[in-house]
């Protein structure tokens, strides 16, 4: 598995989301291609989403409640 498991973002938890998860899923949406990420970056609920994860990556990750 690489990234954010599925089911933390799925449910209330509480889900500690770990620097490791959220660095590995960018790192993920880094390598994928072009096409896809300018299809998803229109949408700026994604940019939004994207820039919450880079925020909470240097910060230890974050918990879902």
């Amino acid at each position: 598995m690489t990234g954010i498991p599925e089911f933390k973002l799925l449910s209330n938890g509480p889900w500690l989301v770990g620097a490791s998860e959220v660095e590995e899923a960018l790192n993920r949406y880094a390598v994928s291609s072009p096409t896809i990420r300018s299809e998803l970056e229109a949408d700026q609920l994604w940019c939004d989403w994207l820039g919450w994860l880079r925020e909470t990556d240097g910060r230890g990750g974050f918990t879902v409640e």
